[in-house]
């Protein structure tokens, strides 16, 4: 007796086929970042046992917390539109929807500015930008990863550590960001 392969029974296999062929393919993708870190970008987000929100929650993370960043997976289920989730350290996993990838990759304090300034980018997580350089709770911003600034000078602070001044667009001031794109808190 000979079984019928019907259409319905096709596009499944093809399907499945071109699942499998996309997932390979995507799993060098998907783990572009791990070994990187993960900036908490939402005011809290949760780690969970397993890759969906219907798992068991392990930690909460608050806004600007960092993480280091293991593995990259897709979670099944819900939200059908980001099903990636990274794996934070060992703990769990958290959804990438409120994680913003990070490095911290400090750079030598320039000391030799032009006159008409340099373009700079935040290689670490996150750095404070201070109104007067050395007075650490007098926060103006904080400048976030890959993010540019124009730094228009150097000048060491009461705590002997050397503070960029960079210029302020809105209100066209001078500010100083706390050790200079080279560390964050």
């Amino acid at each position: 007796m000979s079984q019928k392969f019907t259409r319905k029974d096709f596009l499944n296999l093809s399907g499945m086929g071109v699942v499998s062929l996309i997932g390979s393919q995507l799993n060098p993708v998907l783990n572009i970042y791990a070994g990187q870190q993960g900036r908490v970008i939402y005011e809290r987000i949760y780690t969970y046992k397993e890759p969906s929100f219907n798992s068991e929650r392990v930690r909460i993370h608050w806004k600007d917390s960092v993480f280091p960043i293991s593995n990259v997976v897709l979670g099944n289920g819900e939200p059908e539109h980001n099903r990636i989730w990274y794996k934070a350290g060992t703990e769990g996993y958290a959804h990438s929807g409120g994680v913003q990838p990070v490095r911290t990759d400090p750079n030598p304090v320039i000391s030799d500015i032009p006159e008409g300034g340099l373009l700079a980018e935040v290689t670490v997580p996150y750095t404070d930008a201070l109104w007067t350089p050395g007075e650490r709770y007098h926060v103006a911003y904080r400048f976030y990863y890959e993010t540019t600034h124009w730094i228009k000078g150097l000048v060491n602070g009461p705590d002997s550590i050397p503070y960029y001044h960079i210029l302020e667009d809105k209100w066209d001031r001078l500010l100083c960001p706390c050790r200079p794109f080279t560390d964050y808190p």
